[in-house]
C-alpha cells in the first residue's frame, strides 16, 4: 500500500517518463530548441523566447483489525508551450502518443522514475521526500486514460488558473492507494480445517397441535426435513431461547413437551437441526425452520373455594408470571385486572393478588368459573358433570 506521498509520487513518474523520453526523441530538430518538462501549476509557468514547457497537472471490543487505504483518483492537464507556431500542438501530440504507448505504470517503470527523481542532481527536499514514495508496492496499478473536457470546463479551468489558454489533453490516474502503517489484530494461522458440505434442506414447519397447550403437555409439530444425519441433531428451540431435545423425531413430526421455563402467551417454536464435525466431531448450528405459534395457557393451582368483596384475592399460577405481563381475573362475566408489577420486583412470580373492590358484585353459591388471564392466554375451565346440575370447574363463591 502506498503512503500519503503517492501523489507526489504519481507527478514525479509522469514527469520522469517525459523527460526520460525526450533525449532520444528528436524534438530539438524538429521545434529548434531542448524542451524541458515541469510540473509548476501554469500561471507559474515562465514562457520565454525559447520557452518549451510541459505541464501535468475495528471489531465488537473495538480493536483495529485492518486500515482501510484511502483510494484517490487524479486528474492531471498536460498543457504544451512554444514561442513558435505549431510548437504546441507538436510537443502534445508527441507527449500524448507517448502516454498511449505506456497506459499502465508498471512497478519497474515506478521505482526507476522514483529512484531517478530522487538522486538526480539538484533534487530539492521534495523530490528527495517523494523519491521515497512506497508507490510502486501498492496493489493496484496506475492507469492513465485520456478524458474529454467540455468547452465549457475549458471555458471555466484557464480563467480559475490566471493564465491564456494553451493547447491541452485531461488525463486521469488511476487509482492510488494511501494507507498509514498501523498496528493491526490479525487472526492465528489456521492448524486444521475441517469442511463439510451437505444439500440445503432447511426443515420447513407446517401445523403445530393443539394450537392451545399448559406447560408439561406434549406439542406435536408437523412438517419437513426435521432429521439430518442423526436424530440427536434435532433440537425444539422456544421464541425465549429455551431450547429442549424432543420426545421424539422423525422426518415429518416432532414430539416435545413444553417446558416449565416458558411464559404464559402466544409463544413461537421452531425446529433447529444442528450439524456434526470437526475433530472430535461436535454439534454446530446448522438449519433453523420457520417460527410457528401456539397458546400457552396459565393454570390455577388449588384455587379457592371462596373469597369476600373488599378483600385480596390470592392465586398461585403456573407457569409464574412474568413482572411485565398483562395480569386479570375473571369470575363469571367480571374481572380485575392489576398492573405490571414495579422492575424492582422480581422476574417472575407464582403468586399474584387481586384486590376486589367494594362494588364487586357478590357471587353466590354454588359460585361462578374462577379464571386467569395472562397476556391474553385465559385458563382452562372443564365442565364438571359429576355436578347437579353439570358446572364449569374450578368455581368460586364471592361472598358481601
Amino acid at each position: 500500500m502506498s503512503d500519503f506521498l503517492a501523489i507526489g509520487g504519481v507527478t514525479a513518474v509522469l514527469r520522469w517518463m517525459l523527460r526520460d523520453a525526450l533525449t532520444s526523441s528528436g524534438l530539438d530538430t524538429v521545434v529548434g530548441v531542448t524542451p524541458t518538462v515541469s510540473a509548476l501549476p501554469p500561471d507559474r509557468i515562465v514562457v520565454g523566447a525559447t520557452g518549451n514547457v510541459e505541464l501535468p497537472e475495528r471489531d465488537g471490543g473495538g480493536r483495529r483489525l485492518t486500515v482501510p487505504p484511502l483510494a484517490l483518483d487524479l486528474h492531471y492537464l498536460l498543457s504544451a508551450y512554444g514561442p513558435n507556431e505549431m510548437d504546441g500542438e507538436i510537443l502534445l501530440g508527441w507527449a500524448m502518443q507517448l502516454l498511449h504507448e505506456q497506459p499502465v505504470l508498471s512497478r519497474d517503470l515506478v521505482q526507476t522514475a522514483l529512484t531517478g527523481t530522487r538522486t538526480q542532481p539538484g533534487a530539492t527536499s521534495e523530490m528527495q521526500a517523494v523519491g521515497l514514495s512506497t508507490l510502486a508496492d501498492q496493489a493496484e496499478l496506475v492507469k492513465l486514460s485520456p478524458q474529454s473536457l467540455t468547452t465549457e470546463e475549458v471555458y471555466r479551468l484557464w480563467p480559475a488558473f490566471n493564465a491564456h489558454y494553451r493547447a491541452t489533453a485531461a488525463y486521469l490516474a488511476t487509482v492510488v492507494l494511501i494507507q498509514r502503517q498501523r498496528p493491526t489484530r490479525i487472526a492465528l494461522p489456521v492448524q486444521v480445517r475441517n469442511i463439510l458440505v451437505q444439500p440445503m434442506e432447511q426443515p420447513v414447519i407446517e401445523d403445530v397441535s393443539p394450537g392451545m397447550v399448559t406447560t408439561g403437555e406434549q406439542l406435536t409439530i408437523r412438517g419437513r426435513h426435521f432429521v439430518g444425519e442423526d436424530v440427536a441433531d434435532t433440537l425444539v428451540s422456544f421464541d425465549d431461547g429455551t431450547q429442549v431435545p424432543p420426545d421424539t423425531v422423525q422426518d415429518g413430526a416432532v414430539r416435545v413437551t413444553v417446558p416449565a421455563a416458558l411464559l404464559a402467551g402466544v409463544r413461537g417454536v421452531q425446529i433447529t437441526r444442528n450439524v456434526r464435525f470437526g475433530t472430535p466431531t461436535d454439534p454446530h448450528r446448522g438449519f433453523d425452520s420457520n417460527m410457528a405459534s401456539f397458546m400457552l395457557l396459565p393454570t390455577i393451582t388449588a384455587p379457592p373455594a371462596t373469597t369476600q368483596v373488599g378483600t385480596t384475592l390470592t392465586l398461585t399460577v403456573n407457569p409464574p408470571v412474568g413482572r411485565r405481563q398483562r395480569a386479570a381475573v375473571l369470575i363469571g362475566s367480571q374481572s380485575v385486572e392489576i398492573d405490571p408489577r414495579p422492575l424492582s420486583a422480581p422476574s417472575t412470580s407464582a403468586t399474584l393478588d387481586f384486590p376486589l373492590p367494594a362494588d364487586f358484585v357478590p357471587v353466590p353459591a354454588p359460585g361462578q368459573p374462577l379464571r386467569v388471564r395472562i397476556d391474553g392466554a385465559e385458563s382452562r375451565v372443564t365442565l364438571n358433570s359429576a355436578l347437579v346440575p353439570p358446572a364449569y370447574v374450578p368455581r368460586i363463591v364471592v361472598t358481601p
